[in-house]
């Protein structure tokens, strides 16, 4: 329970929203499989020349594996009563606030299809659009009212949508069209 300004206890609700990782979990598997094939392989062949550029590479399997297939797995999308909180592992994090929400449509699922840019997060220049995808079922589009400015200075980005992936559309979707009635 947190207290509101007025002094009267509310909860604050915040909501995890889940997405399908089959994809992730399948990947990280594989390359976590020839990461170790790499680094056991350099072990036992340790009397040779080649065995520490073989282990170097084993090491880089591992933490590409790491940082792109196995932490976003751990991180989830954060729904709160006023932004959503949209994260891919611990390399990005991006906050939208409902308010700034012009629509919200759902896309569908794209399982027989091929994905909308691939998995993972992806920036479109040509459609000023983020892409942030572990799977390719429940995706939803998000349409911003003014374009959203995002980056490191000399690599700034103008984001006008953002597609997304999960399993909890219904929520998000009364939340939305909640903080739609509320603006009329």
């Amino acid at each position: 329970m947190i207290d509101d300004v007025m002094g009267s206890p509310r909860k604050l609700s915040v909501k995890k929203m889940r997405s399908s990782n089959a994809t992730l979990i399948i990947l990280s598997i594989i390359f976590l499989i020839i990461g170790a094939y790499f680094i056991t392989a350099s072990l036992i062949t340790s009397w040779r020349d080649d065995s520490l550029l073989v282990l170097a590479i084993g090491i880089i399997v591992l933490v590409f594996t790491i940082l792109f297939f196995v932490s976003p797995i751990f991180y989830r999308h954060i729904l709160t009563p006023t932004k959503i909180i949209f994260r891919h592992g611990f390399l990005f994090k991006m906050q939208i606030f409902l308010d700034d929400i012009v629509s919200i449509e759902e896309i569908g699922d794209r399982s027989g299809m091929p994905m909308l840019g691939g998995l993972g997060v992806k920036y479109h220049r040509i459609d000023r659009r983020y892409s942030i995808l572990r799977s390719r079922n429940g995706i939803l589009k998000i349409r911003l009212r003014k374009p959203l400015t995002t980056g490191w200075m000399p690599f700034r980005k103008s984001v006008e949508e953002i597609i997304f992936d999960t399993i909890d559309s219904e929520e998000l979707l009364r939340i939305a069209n909640q903080t739609a009635t509320r603006k009329d």
